[in-house]
Order: C-alpha cells, then sequence, then structure tokens
C-alpha cells in the first residue's frame, strides 16, 4: 500500500485537473459576456452604455469576458472516473493508518506470495499471516509449497541474513504434514555445512585434518549432523591409518543461530612418517566423509544424507638450519 500512494495521489491530481478542463471547456466564439451573470452582450446596444441589460451589472472593461464555452464532456468523464477511485484508495489508506489495520489478512494467498519478494518488511508480514493460515488449516497445498520454496532459496543463499520466520513457516508445515518429503530434506540439508583444514603444524612437525560442521541456517528443529570419515590422501596418496585412525562417526546437534560451537572438530593426525617424506611447498589433503542429518537425536530417523569431497592444503616450510622452528601457515578452508 505505501509503495502505490504516491502513484494513488498523482492519479488524484491528474484526474483533478481533467475535472477543471472539462468544466472549463473549449471557447466556441468571441462574443462579449457579461462577467457577472453570463449573459451574451452580442448584437446589443445597452451594454454600451456600460450596462448588462439581463443583470444590470457594469459591463465595462474587466465586467465582460470574451466567448461563449462548451463544456468538455470527456475530460470532465475522464476526470471523474480518475479521481473517484483515487479518493477511496487515499481514503482507505487514512483509515487503514489510524486505525492500524492488518491488510495481510484481507489479501488473497497468490498476493501474499507475491509480497514475498517485496523487502523484509513486507515479507515478514506476509510471512506472518501465511503461517497463520497454515495454522488454522487455510492455506491451500500449492501455497504452502511455493511459500516452502522461497524460505529454502533464501537459506540456500548464504549472502542473506537467516531469519527465523523462514525456518519457523518450514518447521510448523512440515510438523503439519504439509511439506513433501523433498522440500523437508532440503530444508535438513541446508541447515549446515562442513569444512575441513589443517591448523598450524606443531612444533613437532605433526599435521592434523580437522573436520567440523561450521554452519546453522534452521530455526527450532532438532537437526543432528552424523559425519563419518572414510578416507584420507595426501597429495593423491591414499593415506595408511592405524586400525584406530579414524574413529567412530562424529555426533553434532547443530547450533541455532546465535548459539556458541561447543565442539572442536573431528581431528585425525596424519602418520608421522608420511609427513616426514614430504618436500617443502604446498601439499594438498582430500578426505571423503558421509554426512547424515537425523532428527531429535544420532539414532533418530534420517532425514538426508549425502558424500562428501573435503579438501584442503597446507605449507611445508623449508628444514630448519639449527634448531625447529613452528609452521604458523594459515590454513585454507573449502566447502564441499
Amino acid at each position: 500500500m505505501e509503495s502505490l500512494l504516491p502513484w494513488v495521489v498523482m492519479a488524484a491530481l491528474v484526474g483533478a485537473a481533467l475535472i477543471v478542463i472539462g468544466w472549463r471547456g473549449r471557447r466556441v466564439d468571441k462574443h462579449p459576456i457579461c462577467a457577472r451573470c453570463g449573459f451574451d452582450l452580442f448584437g446589443g446596444r445597452r451594454w454600451e452604455s456600460k450596462e448588462c441589460p439581463e443583470c444590470g451589472a457594469n459591463v465595462a472593461g474587466l465586467d465582460i469576458r470574451v466567448g461563449n464555452r462548451a463544456r468538455r464532456v470527456g475530460a470532465l468523464g475522464s476526470g471523474i472516473a480518475i479521481l473517484l477511485p483515487a479518493l477511496l484508495v487515499i481514503a482507505a489508506a487514512v483509515v487503514i493508518d489510524v486505525r492500524r489495520v492488518n491488510v495481510a489478512r484481507y489479501k488473497p494467498a497468490w498476493m501474499l506470495v507475491r509480497d514475498l519478494k517485496q523487502g523484509a518488511a513486507v515479507e515478514s508480514l506476509a510471512l506472518a499471516e501465511l503461517a497463520r493460515r497454515l495454522r488454522i488449516g487455510t492455506l491451500a497445498d500449492g501455497d504452502v509449497a511455493a511459500v516452502a520454496e522461497h524460505c529454502l532459496a533464501n537459506q540456500a543463499d548464504p549472502s542473506l541474513p537467516w531469519e527465523p520466520w523462514w525456518g519457523a513457516f518450514l518447521e510448523a508445515a512440515g510438523r503439519m504434514r504439509k511439506l513433501s518429503d523433498g522440500l523437508w530434506a532440503r530444508y535438513a540439508a541446508q541447515s549446515c555445512n562442513v569444512t575441513a583444514y589443517i591448523p598450524a603444524i606443531s612444533r613437532d612437525g605433526r599435521v592434523s585434518l580437522v573436520v567440523q560442521v561450521a554452519q546453522s541456517r534452521h530455526t527450532a528443529a532438532p537437526f543432528v549432523a552424523r559425519i563419518d570419515l572414510t578416507e584420507i590422501r595426501l597429495d593423491g596418496q591414499l593415506v595408511n591409518l592405524p586400525a584406530d585412525g579414524i574413529a567412530a562417526p562424529r555426533i553434532w546437534a547443530i547450533r541455532r543461530a546465535g548459539e556458541a560451537l561447543s565442539v572442536k572438530g573431528y581431528e585425525v593426525e596424519l602418520p608421522a612418517e608420511q609427513v616426514r617424506s614430504l618436500s617443502k611447498g604446498l601439499h594438498r589433503v582430500s578426505a571423503t566423509a558421509l554426512l547424515a542429518i537425523c532428527e531429535d537425536h544420532e539414532f533418530g530417523p534420517e532425514v538426508t544424507t549425502r558424500r562428501l569431497n573435503l579438501q584442503t592444503t597446507f605449507n611445508v616450510p623449508p628444514a630448519p638450519s639449527s634448531k625447529p622452528a613452528s609452521s604458523a601457515s594459515p590454513h585454507r578452508p573449502f566447502l564441499p
């Protein structure tokens, strides 16, 4: 409504101008006309004595206008047709503003879905009304799917700050069985991502690979991430880890927005003999892992699973001339 109001005011001004033009009309002759009563003085003689024969007004000088005028019916009708709806809209806007009327409650669902793309302020009002209709069961399945697609597209865009009402709608639709399994799986899969990195090489030359759940984009769903690290390669060569080198799958309760990360990560130390044989310079570590997103707990139903191919690099410094020195090479995180 706020975005349309300037255009409505402009339409009202245009309508008012057309009414003035239509009412004034066009001049059809050049007869002298009494300015007071509109009597046509053409052909008369008494007005030359400075007196109107109809009303007796002094018609000398400024009391005479030139030409009869005919109304412009087209302009007059167009002006009325434009002005009246514009005035109704302006009056409705004033009433809505004074009485604080929630306009979203009276909009059809398709218009509310369209409002989701009109900016954060309009989107929040539209989504609140759509969520209300979802709760009372008046929102059609097609509209639920359209709103869910909008929320999931925003969730998948890391450049957009996470808004809790996106997840609240998806989770409410999921509880009511209004969300398809595919859309719910997308919500779970996009609720987190996983990074891998090599921290600074320790003083004794040990290298560890750290895998960590690094992002949270959901509202209140109790999602749990289970990561099973299955294979590690160093410069393309399979790393020969001992039998207990890769431990049991690591479990994370995916934190919600604003909560602190309570785990340090999934850390696996690479074999010292392979690290010592590396030449100086940049080296690549890749890992294969299986990510499963479950509900409620690690043994709950799996919502979605996917295989991760994680990569990162680290730099081996030149051998020290005297005593060993630590390398403070920064890690380079990569997303799967």
